[in-house]
């Protein structure tokens, strides 16, 4: 018995379309005072913003990403930017500088994420 090619032998998938790949964004409308200079994490989602109790301005975000992937990629992008960390840290929490001006960062679990709190100054 002789037997020929499978019936889709000859079938390719090369002219099917292909999906184009996001590039991670920050979901929300940041306050216009917002450091301009200030790297985010993407992706995340701009979840609450206003006037903390230490008078300061606070953004804060939301991601799916684990803190310590947040962190472990924010550190490097900060100190790209400029800004510098001051005192000491504790993984979670950091006092950043750049020229005058101050933000404090802190991460907050939520499991299975991450919470990011930006506190700064106008």
């Amino acid at each position: 018995m002789e037997v020929g090619p499978a019936v889709g032998a000859g079938l390719s998938t090369e002219l099917d379309e292909q999906a184009e790949l996001e590039t991670p964004t920050i979901a929300g409308v940041l306050p216009s005072d917002f450091p301009e200079d200030f790297p985010l994490y993407a992706p995340s989602s701009l979840i609450d913003f206003g006037t903390a109790e230490s008078g300061r301005r606070f953004v804060e975000f939301d991601t799916p990403a684990g803190c310590p992937e947040v962190s472990g990629r924010l550190a490097p992008e900060l100190a790209a930017a400029g800004w510098r960390r001051v005192g000491t840290e504790d993984g979670t929490t950091a006092e950043l500088h750049k020229g005058e001006r101050q933000v404090a960062l802190r991460l907050l679990e939520r499991p299975p994420g991450c919470g990011i709190h930006i506190e700064y100054r106008r």
